[in-house]
């Protein structure tokens, strides 16, 4: 088993250090065991032992892909909410897409229904309204932008998403769109179907 206390302990005190003080009133402490955060450190500790820099993104940054992740995939299993994760960061790395995380996550939020990522655009509030959720996301999110799919020192749970390495889009199994028959198939991972664009 790999070392729990490496990569996503330092991912938990990234993000505990990155948390705003007004943030801060309702929370538990991220050392203590009982915090989401701590939890996520936890519950992924076997998938990798990369440390983590409070300078690897900013706080905003971080913040973006935790929601894109919340938003997006709030209900999935931990692995999906990983992938929609994934799927953000390979789209800073593309040309096609633009080189921030958060302008990747609100590209074309303006315009209504027709937005990267659907929360962005559809009209309804954003709202984090489960606070354990957003911790655990969080530690997620922080943890993605420290370890590398396809590095070998990651854990063989964590290299599953080695096949999401270049998939930029996904939607849910209950959609059906029509970009879809354009795209090559790459992963199915809870309620998601994942794509890689082979033109790009």
């Amino acid at each position: 088993m790999h070392n729990a206390n490496a990569g996503l302990t330092a991912a938990a005190q990234a993000v505990a250090a990155q948390i705003a003080p007004e943030e801060t009133a309702d929370r538990v402490l991220a050392e203590t065991p009982g915090s989401g955060v701590s939890a996520a450190a936890l519950e992924v500790a076997a998938l990798g032992n990369a440390p983590v820099s409070v300078d690897a993104a900013s706080a905003r940054e971080l913040r973006c892909l935790a929601e894109g992740i919340y938003f997006e995939a709030r209900g999935e299993p931990w692995r999906g909410q990983l992938a929609v994760g994934r799927v953000i960061l390979n789209r800073v790395a593309s040309r096609h897409y633009p080189d921030t995380i958060c302008g990747v996550v609100y590209q074309n939020s303006h315009l209504h229904n027709r937005c990267q990522f659907s929360f962005a655009c559809d009209g309804k509030p954003d709202t984090i309204g489960n606070t354990a959720v957003w911790s655990r996301v969080r530690g997620y999110a922080a943890w993605l932008l420290a370890n590398e799919p396809n590095d070998e020192t990651s854990g063989s749970e964590y290299r599953v998403l080695a096949s999401l390495a270049s998939a930029t889009h996904y939607h849910a199994d209950y959609v059906r769109p029509h970009w879809a028959k354009f795209f090559e198939l790459t992963a199915r991972i809870g309620r998601h179907i994942f794509y890689a664009d082979p033109s790009a």
